[in-house]
């Protein structure tokens, strides 16, 4: 609003409204004593990443791009399954198979698609969850190793919270088309797939294209 104002823009202003926003009380994941990050993945639709207070406690397996074939000779039914993100939308492999949670490996590689492909238009409830690379190499070190029991522990909801759109007005020049409207606009707030991990880069990038269109 400051750099609106500053840029010479007429009736600043804003419009408040309540929305549903789904938010991180806490998650963890606990393996051979130690307590890992662990961040829940954003929801199948309305369903969040949930647990029972104790956890869900399975062996920890890999499953690489989580094809059906990476389940073979593997004890599925319970399990953690840890799965690369270049897994298309096979970790719907591992709930038919009756996996208890799944944790997608991150990578410094992954591409905004191979996030996107993951999402769900249907409310299934199977928690998904997402660590780091660096985490999730030393989980798939651990599974590859033998039979290690791993625990995820997660606890979301959703929350009624304020939230505010941002608006300024640029009077047109031109008699005959001032009172027609063209709308510019750019999201103010930053989204993510994975919940409690939102960079913003998109969404910033495009912030500053309109605020230096409204200082021009």
């Amino acid at each position: 609003l400051k750099e609106f104002r500053k840029a010479g823009l007429k009736e600043v202003g804003v419009q408040e409204f309540l929305t549903p926003v789904p938010e991180v009380v806490s998650a963890s994941l606990e393996v051979n004593g130690k307590t890992l990050e662990l961040h829940p993945w954003g929801p199948n639709m309305v369903y969040l990443p949930m647990t029972p207070d104790e956890g869900l406690t399975g062996p920890l397996i890999y499953a690489a791009d989580g094809s059906f074939a990476q389940f073979n000779d593997k004890p599925v039914k319970g399990s953690i399954v840890l799965m690369d993100m270049a897994s298309y939308s096979n970790w719907l492999n591992a709930s038919m198979l009756g996996a208890g949670a799944l944790v997608f490996i991150g990578n410094e590689e992954a591409i905004k698609g191979q996030f996107k492909e993951k999402e769900i238009p249907t409310p299934v409830a199977f928690p998904r969850f997402y660590v780091s690379q660096d985490v999730g190499e030393e989980l798939k070190r651990l599974a590859l190793g033998g039979s290690t029991k791993a625990t995820v522990k997660s606890k979301t909801r959703w929350q009624h919270k304020m939230l505010r759109n941002c608006y300024a007005l640029l009077p047109g020049k031109s008699a005959k088309l001032r009172n027609e409207l063209v709308v510019l606009n750019t999201f103010y707030d930053a989204s993510s797939y994975v919940l409690g991990a939102a960079p913003g880069a998109d969404e910033s990038t495009s912030m500053a294209m309109m605020l230096s269109l409204a200082r021009e």
